[in-house]
């Protein structure tokens, strides 16, 4: 009678192995679970925020607090199926905070920003048509630079995530940066006033609704928008702070001097922006 007996308690014990197993799986499960759920309420009530840095330290705030209290609550319980079940759910949880935090270091947080080859070959087009053109680098004020695009021939750089609201399906990036030839400048209607502001790395600069920088044969705008209602607005004071980092497409670091205005760009300055403030 020993042996069945023996043979019985062998099999109780591993069908409790599994049955605990699947209750782990379970956890797991629940634990994944419940973090998707989190990080796409987050995603989905976000309003102005503008770093996908900030929406990962929510999520993070909320789904790690619950993973501690609830492996806190059921490690203690006598039950080894609900200490089974915390695990599963703490290591699910875990897991999931884990995967956020490894994918926002590889998107550096900023999941609309142009991998580095993209970039490179971008630039690499811009550089070959001996196109003149000016940019932040590939990355301005922590955003990275998420577009290249030309349209009537102006060449802008947008760095940043879509900032809300979405007026019509445009999507109004917080930085950008337009350089247009200076004799196509009014060739799509631009006009007002330009208010001429202390030279900028050497070279001119005044304010045409964005913070304006002359070089060499082009007119250069630096634009960083701000949400407010159901609109935007400029920040003067951050484009000012992001001017120094003004640099050449195919130089590698900000420059201490831009080069200086051509005889027509100079004459654009003095004819439509007045002196030099003293």
């Amino acid at each position: 009678m020993s042996e069945p007996a023996t043979k019985y308690s062998r099999h109780a014990s591993t069908a409790s192995r599994v049955a605990l197993g699947i209750i782990l799986l379970l956890g797991l499960v629940l634990g994944l679970l419940f973090s998707a759920a989190v990080s796409i309420w987050v995603l989905l009530r976000k309003q102005d925020l503008e770093s996908v840095a900030l929406d990962l330290v929510i999520v993070f705030g909320l789904i790690v607090p619950c993973a501690g209290f609830l492996g806190f609550a059921l490690w203690g319980h006598p039950e080894r199926p609900l200490r089974r079940l915390a695990i599963g759910l703490s290591t699910g949880i875990g897991l999931a905070a884990v995967s956020l935090l490894g994918w926002g270091v590889w998107t550096g947080f900023d999941p609309s920003g142009m991998r580095q080859g993209e970039i490179d070959s971008a630039l690499g087009e811009i550089t070959s048509t001996n196109r003149e053109a000016f940019y932040l680098g590939d990355e301005a004020d922590g955003k990275h630079l998420a577009v290249v695009s030309e349209l009537d021939g102006i060449l802008e750089f947008q760095y940043g995530r879509c900032l809300e609201p979405d007026i019509e399906g445009e999507c109004f990036r917080p930085i950008s940066v337009a350089s247009q030839p200076t004799k196509n400048w009014g060739s799509r209607g631009e006009s007002g006033d330009c208010k001429r502001l202390r030279p900028v790395l050497g070279v001119p600069a005044a304010n045409m609704g964005e913070l304006t920088v002359f070089t060499g044969s082009s007119i250069v705008a630096i634009s960083y928008l701000k949400a407010v209602g159901n609109g935007f607005v400029g920040v003067p004071s951050r484009q000012a702070a992001l001017a120094p980092q003004l640099r050449a497409v195919g130089q590698p670091t900000a420059a201490k001097t831009l080069p200086p205005p051509d005889p027509e760009t100079q004459a654009f300055v003095d004819q439509h922006c007045g002196p030099e403030p003293k």
